[in-house]
């Protein structure tokens, strides 16, 4: 398996899963992107430490091998993809786009819309899900 650059799993490695979640709180509350402080002073009501590795894995290991993708693509009703203004660059855009998953771009977002723009983001979620009767 490839590993990218900026996989947190991996730059910043941890035998105790506390420790690993209390050094990506740390970090995730001083990124510099909108919601980051407010989602990560959540995490520890919200998660439990012993999971996290196998969470991260997980998702680095379907997201690398492009299963992720092709499941969520392959999905047999309307899609719609949310993301936040600062992830505009997302390398797999284009191809979501192109399969007619439907795009949703919330403003003043990052990795955390729900966080940064929760007013917006649901106002897209609750316009698409009227528009496809799902």
């Amino acid at each position: 398996m490839q590993r990218r650059p900026r996989r947190q799993i991996f730059l910043f490695p941890a035998d105790d899963p506390e420790a690993f979640l209390d050094v990506f709180i740390a970090r995730t509350a001083t990124a510099n992107s909108h919601g980051s402080a407010l989602y990560a002073s959540t995490i520890r009501a919200r998660v439990r430490a012993g999971a996290v590795r196998a969470i991260f894995e997980s998702m680095v290991q379907l997201s690398d091998s492009g299963s992720l993708l092709e499941t969520f693509l392959g999905l047999p009703c309307p899609k719609m993809f949310i993301f936040g203004e600062e992830n505009a660059g997302l390398s797999y855009l284009p191809r979501l786009e192109k399969e007619g998953v439907e795009l949703a771009l919330i403003p003043e977002s990052g990795h955390f819309p729900m966080y940064s723009n929760p007013v917006e983001m649901f106002r897209r979620m609750a316009a698409f899900l009227g528009r496809s009767k799902v």
